[in-house]
């Protein structure tokens, strides 16, 4: 019986693959929030990590569990980019004490991107 392990794959072909899923998440990230583009690099590359992470919806799991990602969309569209670091922070209440410490260091450094 073969698993997931059997799977081979050429470092050349992980590259490929990376290079599209970065494309599709890029493209989810613009649609979503389009004023990113009006942001430094750095700063579209934490939004990319969170959406690549969390995904782009405000409803799933739930509203409640998905405020700041909506939060953010707002921010953008008011042109409030001052509050977006409030918002990648306050998602930090949802890894607190699951033993994600890297996840919650990561968002801290994103947050900073937009300070």
């Amino acid at each position: 019986m073969s698993g997931i392990s059997d799977i081979i794959i050429t470092k050349n072909d992980a590259a490929i693959l990376a290079m599209k899923i970065k494309a599709k998440y890029a493209q989810i990230v613009v649609d979503t929030y389009p004023e990113v583009l009006n942001t430094h690099p750095h700063s579209q590359g934490a939004i990319l990590s969170l959406v690549i992470n969390r995904g782009a919806s405000f409803i799933v799991p739930s509203v409640a569990a998905r405020v700041e990602m909506k939060n953010i969309q707002t921010d953008f569209t008011q042109g409030n980019l001052a509050d977006i670091p409030v918002q990648i922070r306050s998602m930090k209440r949802l890894w607190v004490g699951k033993g994600l410490d890297g996840l919650i260091k990561r968002r801290e450094g994103e947050a900073k991107l937009f300070e």
